[in-house]
């Protein structure tokens, strides 16, 4: 309820900020794209989370591709500006958003200054903060996806339907007006890794015993994405048994290192001679946790940016969701061999949208089905490459 009446608000401020607003013009195909100088100035919106970035990555590619003389720019918030230098990849410049009034009035006179050809908001939800930089940074154009504010961008593209389409396929969409075909394009995810930066994640890293290492990773975003501690006990110990191929290692943010020790604990006074077991050493960055997450084999994990991470390298994986009830396409990892599991909706009507109501036998067939599927007889779905 409270979601909707913030859907409502933001309707309202938004008509009532672009009240006299140009009629939009919606693109639907690459043919009706309009022109931009090779050097232009372009600005990205991605004020929001990890792994809105990593599934924005395909969109920078290909712009830069498209414009490699131009200068494009994007804005990161509070919540990603750790992957930074992953947009540097192809992005000039990184700006960070931030809700303090001086340092925004700041941001807002440093934009203007650029003069900017084109500002593009990555967001597919209506974001009262994009529809604000859109209205204030100077830029000529505006592009935006078709949704509730709508209002704010002089061009738009047809919102593909959120049910059915992954966000990726949805906001490639916004490549349109710029003579680019997503349908036609490569749009698999990237998180660069240089050799030393595998090198070193193999020296941080315990000797792998086994022919391949499945990571699980315990940390989602928030509580009710944590699985619980004897359902990670019993799938461990599953996978011990019918899988002693499989090494098994222990992923997580630093506040998850009390669980990660418990379980590994638990797990190592039994009788189990099995696969081997270790958890991951601390990262002291996100990148250095990408590059130890990059020498697993197969990811066990909570929806969150390890998704898409794992996506990146074509990593087998189970994840798993809570209920979503606007029937939105869950963040699925894109392109890659995956089980999704997602919290049922009776559950939900309970009050009980937290991923430990999922039942542990239907998370182990999940496993067993995708491991089965990608490493039995030798195969192995793993891209080595950096």
């Amino acid at each position: 309820m409270l979601k909707r009446l913030e859907l409502a608000f933001r309707r309202a401020f938004i008509k009532r900020l672009y009240g006299f607003h140009p009629p939009t013009i919606t693109v639907q195909s690459p043919e009706e794209s309009f022109y931009l100088p090779s050097n232009c100035r372009i600005l990205l919106l991605r004020q929001d989370r990890i792994g809105d970035v990593i599934v924005s990555m395909p969109i920078m590619r290909l712009l830069r591709q498209k414009y490699p003389e131009a200068r494009i720019d994007i804005m990161l918030g509070d919540n990603n500006i750790a992957v930074q230098n992953l947009v540097l990849t192809y992005c000039d410049t990184v700006w960070r958003y931030t809700k303090r009034l001086p340092k925004l009035l700041g941001l807002m006179r440093s934009l203007r200054e650029v003069e900017y050809d084109v500002v593009i908001d990555l967001i597919d939800n209506a974001s009262l903060t994009s529809s604000l930089l859109v209205r204030f940074c100077g830029a000529m154009y505006s592009v935006g996806i078709d949704k509730e504010n709508a209002a704010a961008y002089l061009y738009v593209v047809p919102l593909l339907d959120r049910t059915q389409s992954h966000i990726v396929q949805r906001i490639t969409q916004l490549l349109l007006p710029f003579d680019i075909d997503p349908s036609a394009s490569n749009l698999d995810l990237e998180y660069p890794l240089t050799g030393e930066d595998i090198r070193a994640a193999k020296a941080k890293l315990p000797a792998k015993q086994g022919k391949w290492r499945l990571g699980v990773n315990l940390s989602g975003r928030g509580e009710e994405m944590y699985w619980g501690r004897e359902n990670f006990i019993w799938l461990i110990e599953q996978m011990q048994t019918a899988f002693p191929a499989f090494d098994v290692m222990l992923m997580g943010m630093p506040d998850y290192a009390g669980e990660i020790q418990a379980i590994q604990a638990a797990i190592q006074s039994g009788d189990i001679n099995g696969a081997s077991l270790y958890s991951a050493p601390p990262a002291s960055s996100l990148h250095e946790f990408a590059a130890m997450l990059h020498e697993c084999d197969a990811v066990f994990t909570p929806d969150t940016s390890v998704v898409h991470l794992a996506a990146a390298w074509k990593l087998p994986t189970v994840a798993l969701f809570v209920f979503n009830e606007f029937g939105l396409a869950h963040w699925t990892p894109f392109n890659t061999p995956h089980r999704t599991l997602v919290v049922g909706e009776e559950a939900f009507l309970r009050g009980e949208n937290v991923v430990r109501t999922i039942p542990r036998d239907e998370v182990w067939k999940a496993l067993q089905d995708i491991l089965w599927q990608e490493f039995t007889a030798g195969k192995s779905t793993k891209n080595t490459s950096p």
